[in-house]
């Protein structure tokens, strides 16, 4: 256990340090919700890089384009942008995206938007399209993102790398407790396969697989909580920071 979390956090406040931290693992490894606790004890942004492809498979399903039609896709991708939102007194500063003055992020968890954000991913052209808004964003520091290629693509040279991972089984268990809230009905069985499903095409796709950094730090996350992660990472920041 950490010595003193309230000294740590203090000094964190103090310093400000605006490293860049990139969160990286398969679906439902807890990624988003370890990213934004940690982004909020730091004071920094919370960018969820998934949301760019998100945004536009909404795009490309309310314009009627052909999720393989590689070309007007990247047209699409060219005029999606990220806006960053101060804090809430009791949130975190997030990004959100905006496609042609609108904001998306509402209608971003829609389960007909989140599998076709996993086949749009796969598109070699596409990722390479908004690789570009991904860096513009993490770049200046201060901000923790994650996604699926942080840590080896996007911000390779990023100062704090972490891949969480855990069994397929424990994720669809983490996913199934999730469905209700996203107006899905489906048994554990087909969550399972739809998550393995989804690590063989991240895993295997020949652009930007969903693979640890040489340099990340793997935290198998089965059996700890959240906050447990968490404490690691700022662990992590701390002797980055401090010493």
């Amino acid at each position: 256990m950490l010595e003193s979390s309230r000294e740590r956090e203090s000094s964190f406040v103090k310093t400000r340090p605006t490293l860049r931290i990139a969160i990286d693992g398969p679906a439902s490894a807890g990624k988003t919700a370890v990213g934004m606790l940690v982004a909020e004890k730091l004071g920094y942004r919370f960018f969820d890089t998934g949301l760019i492809y998100r945004a536009l498979a909404l795009v490309a399903i309310d314009n009627e384009v052909d999720l393989w039609d590689e070309n007007r896709l990247r047209k699409l991708a060219c005029r999606i942008e990220m806006d960053g939102r101060d804090a809430k007194p009791d949130g975190v500063s997030t990004y959100h995206v905006v496609f042609d003055g609108k904001e998306l992020n509402a209608q971003l968890q829609e389960p007909l938007v989140s599998e076709m954000a996993s086949k749009i991913s796969s598109l070699g052209s596409v990722r390479r399209s908004l690789l570009e808004l991904q860096r513009r964003v993490i770049e200046p520091g201060g901000v923790v993102a994650a996604g699926r290629d942080v840590g080896t693509v996007v911000a390779p040279d990023a100062e704090l790398k972490i891949f969480l991972t855990a069994s397929p089984e424990e994720r669809a268990k983490r996913r199934f407790k999730e469905m209700p809230k996203l107006g899905r009905r489906v048994d554990y069985e087909t969550v399972l396969s739809e998550i393995e499903e989804r690590d063989e095409r991240d895993t295997k796709r020949e652009l930007s697989p969903t693979v640890p950094a040489d340099d990340a730090i793997v935290i198998q996350t089965d059996g700890i909580t959240a906050q447990q992660v968490v404490d690691h990472i700022l662990e992590e920041v701390r002797i980055r920071v401090v010493e």
